[in-house]
C-alpha cells in the first residue's frame, strides 16, 4: 500500500518554498523625496515674494538694493511701515507664509525619510535623497533661528 500512494513532500523543502517579493517602492521615501522637492520650491517662492516686496518698497521710496547700507534699521523700518501698505503686501504674506511653512515640511520630510530607511526589504534611494534635500534645509533653517536669537539677544543687552 506504501508504494501506490504518493509521497508528500515536506514543506521545508526549499523546491516548494517561495521567497517573499521585494518590493520595488517605497512610500515613505517617495514621499520624503517629494517633500524635500516641495521644499525648495517654497523657500524659492519666500525669496523671490521678499525680493518682490523690497522692489516695490524701493520703487515707492525711489531707492535702490545699494541705498540700504546707508540706511540703519529705524529709517528701513519707517519706509516699511510708511510704503509698506502700497508696496506689493500680498507678496510679502505669501513669502511669509512659504518661509514659515519650510521648517514643518522639512521636519516631516525627515522623519519619513529615517521611516523609509529602516524599513525592511524596502528600496532606500527615495529615503536617502529626501534626507539629502531635507536634512539640509531643516539645518539651515534651525541656524538661522539661532542666529536671529543671538542677535536680538545681544541687542537687547
Amino acid at each position: 500500500m506504501a508504494g501506490i500512494l504518493p509521497r508528500m513532500e515536506s514543506p521545508l523543502n526549499p523546491a516548494y518554498t517561495s521567497e517573499p517579493v521585494r518590493r520595488t517602492t517605497n512610500g515613505f521615501g517617495l514621499t520624503s523625496m517629494l517633500l524635500g522637492m516641495f521644499n525648495i520650491a517654497l523657500i524659492l517662492v519666500a525669496v523671490i515674494g521678499m525680493y518682490s516686496f523690497f522692489g516695490g518698497l524701493n520703487e515707492a521710496n525711489g531707492i535702490t538694493f545699494q541705498d540700504y547700507e546707508a540706511f540703519d534699521s529705524a529709517a528701513i523700518q519707517e519706509m516699511a511701515s510708511e510704503y509698506g501698505d502700497q508696496a506689493q503686501p500680498f507678496s510679502f504674506i505669501i513669502s511669509m507664509l512659504a518661509s514659515c511653512l519650510t521648517i514643518p515640511v522639512s521636519l516631516l520630510g525627515v522623519i519619513l525619510g529615517f521611516i523609509g530607511l529602516l524599513q525592511q526589504g524596502a528600496p532606500k534611494m527615495g529615503s536617502i535623497l529626501g534626507l539629502v534635500l531635507n536634512m539640509p534645509l531643516l539645518l539651515l533653517c534651525g541656524l538661522g533661528m539661532l542666529l536671529s536669537l543671538a542677535a536680538t539677544a545681544t541687542a537687547s543687552v
